[in-house]
């Protein structure tokens, strides 16, 4: 219980009341949500600032650096191909957003 206490309190920001009341399979739960959350980040991360800040210093390397590169624990997992489609076509919908997420209309 020690071992849970701080990931409740401080990562999942809950609430004496509702670590009391929250079942052991809830709590696995939202810490597998948040590991998956982490995870979306560090890629995200990788892939839209680091890699390209990298790539595209004054004295780049010879070879681009990817994402996968980066953080390889990341990518382990294997991802289908209709998933990797919806996931590309969201992010190139994030990329079209301005000024409060509006879609640009033209």
């Amino acid at each position: 219980m020690n071992v849970v206490l701080p990931f409740c309190y401080g990562e999942l920001h809950l609430t004496g009341e509702e670590i009391g009341s929250i079942t052991p399979g809830e709590i696995t739960a939202r810490l597998d949500g948040y590991a998956k959350r982490m995870k979306n980040m560090r890629i995200l991360l990788a892939s839209f600032v680091t890699a390209p800040v990298i790539n595209s210093g004054m004295r780049g390397p010879k070879r681009p650096v990817t994402a996968q590169k980066l953080v390889p624990q990341d990518f382990k997992e294997e991802i289908s191909a209709e998933k990797l489609k919806s996931l590309q076509k969201f992010m190139e919908q994030a990329e079209r957003r301005d000024d409060g997420g509006k879609g640009n209309k033209g």
